[in-house]
């Protein structure tokens, strides 16, 4: 369940602005054998608004996940059409953490927020390779984070240089891109 932005700026790379989930469209799923991860935020609101959504949460060592298919080892939610019944019968505002925000990474670094991209999604890694531009990073408010941000870790003494590090490879893939 997300929480309010707080972050006094939000940088985001560009293919992460374009992204859009093409679902049962995908040449892989996202909900195989993957620990889906539920916080306590989504199991409340389940308990208050979807107590049948319950019977789906199961819990570890780490805490609350969405139970798996016994015979395959998917999300128990995946249907047969790779569309999550969660999704499909409550709408994207019930769906959990993980599967709210995949493919995007959120960063924090000192009072800012970074948002990037994981690479084992097809579509993410589509628009990266073939995308117009897609590497630039734009500031942009984004209203909603999930719970949990972790820090970036850097070397640098300042944020600034860790953002003009990254304009630097970005401006490098610019000009290669213009060459090819």
């Amino acid at each position: 369940m997300a929480i309010q932005n707080t972050y006094k700026k939000t940088h985001l790379f560009k293919l992460v602005d374009d992204f859009q989930c093409v679902g049962n469209d995908c040449v892989d799923h996202c909900c195989g054998k993957w620990r889906v991860s539920v916080n306590e935020l989504t199991v409340e609101r389940y308990r208050q608004e979807a107590s049948e959504l319950l019977s789906f949460i199961t819990e570890d060592e780490k805490g609350s996940i969405v139970s798996k298919n016994k015979e395959t080892g998917d999300c128990s939610q995946l249907q047969e059409d790779g569309l999550c019944t969660i999704h499909k019968n409550y709408g994207e505002d019930f769906l959990p953490d993980t599967c709210t925000y995949y493919p995007r990474i959120f960063r924090a670094i000192g009072d800012e927020l970074l948002v990037s991209g994981n690479t084992s999604c097809p579509e993410f890694m589509r628009l990266a390779l073939l995308g117009v531009y897609p590497h630039g990073i734009i500031e942009q408010g984004v209203d909603n984070i999930p719970e949990k941000v972790t820090d970036f870790k850097y070397e640098h003494e300042k944020k600034e240089d860790l953002f003009a590090t990254i304009e630097q490879i970005i401006s490098c893939l610019a000009n290669e891109e213009k060459t090819t």
